[in-house]
């Protein structure tokens, strides 16, 4: 047991930080020859995160809820919102139109980012809340 929850965390932190970087990198200007290869490593990423940090949260969490548990639930909340809005907003903008959409595609991701670096902060900073 003392193997499984390092190892779900490295399962859960190595995908969130590069779908966060990957968010970031396609929020820039001027990127939007790189969406396309990148939208299944992105997507795959995402939910790996998701799907390890709720594995996590069931197996750490249990009881009553404190302060860091509302921490760290406003950070799962902005990654959520932050995947909805790349998977109904911004990749079927570029699917769409892929001139047209690259303004809505940019915004999307640009949102995105924001929600999650504030994730990402939650995730590191929850134990001293």
């Amino acid at each position: 047991m003392t193997w499984l929850v390092p190892l779900l965390l490295v399962l859960h932190v190595v995908p969130a930080v590069f779908w966060a970087g990957s968010t970031a990198v396609l929020a820039r200007p001027g990127t939007i020859a790189l969406p396309l290869p990148l939208r299944a490593p992105q997507t795959g990423s995402a939910a790996g995160a998701i799907i390890f940090g709720m594995i996590l949260w069931g197996m750490l969490h249990r009881g009553d809820a404190g302060t860091p548990e509302y921490v760290l639930g406003a950070g799962a909340l902005c990654a959520l919102t932050a995947f909805a809005l790349q998977q109904l907003v911004a990749w079927p903008a570029l699917r769409r139109d892929p001139e047209g959409g690259a303004a809505r595609f940019a915004s999307a991701q640009r949102i995105s980012s924001i929600l999650l670096i504030v994730a990402l902060s939650a995730m590191v900073t929850f134990r001293y809340a």
